[in-house]
C-alpha cells in the first residue's frame, strides 16, 4: 500500500487531461485517487509540522 499526495495547481484543461492519464493506471478494484477542487484559497487552512513549506506549496491538484 502507498499513501502520497501530491499538491499543486491546476487549469481545468489539465485536470481533463490528468484524469484522463490516470485512467490508464489505476485499478478500479483496487485504487483511489481523491481529487480535492478548492474554489477559494482562504478557506484552505494548513499546518506544517517540521519544515514549513508553505512557500514552496499551493493548493491541491
Amino acid at each position: 500500500m502507498q499513501l502520497s499526495v501530491f499538491e499543486g495547481e491546476i487549469t481545468p484543461a489539465q485536470l481533463i487531461q490528468l484524469k484522463a492519464e490516470l485512467n490508464h493506471f489505476i485499478r478500479d478494484d483496487l485504487d483511489t485517487v481523491i481529487i480535492f477542487k478548492n474554489a477559494n484559497k482562504n478557506w484552505l487552512k494548513k499546518e506544517y509540522l517540521g519544515i514549513d513549506v508553505s512557500e514552496r506549496t499551493s493548493n491541491f491538484f
